[in-house]
């Protein structure tokens, strides 16, 4: 699944301020712990619910195959064996044409 360089800079920056929450936790330092963890929550929160992100994990693209398939697939068969009869018979009678005016 692609993932846009927005997405992929507030991830890193959510997993930075869970690295920082790991890191002040050792301190005991509560304002430091809930402000890194405040971060975090937002920058992951940004990332998570990104207009280009939640579009993909609605719908990615391996599941409107699966959906759309099974709907077009009875209907493109037929068309594609028609399509190829009149191919060939249009080859026929353009080769038939060609054999009769010579």
């Amino acid at each position: 699944m692609p993932v846009g360089d927005a997405v992929r800079s507030d991830f890193n920056a959510a997993l930075d301020a869970l690295n920082d929450v790991y890191l002040t936790y050792a301190s005991t330092s509560s304002k430091a712990i809930l402000s890194a963890s405040a971060r975090a929550l937002v920058s992951s929160s940004k990332a998570f619910f990104n207009p280009n992100m939640v579009a993909m994990l609605y719908f990615p693209v391996e599941h409107k195959y699966a959906v759309y398939t099974p709907l077009f697939a009875p209907i493109a068969v037929p068309l594609l064996v028609s399509l190829i009869r009149e191919l060939r018979d249009f080859v026929k009678r353009r080769s038939g044409s060609k054999t009769k005016s010579e």
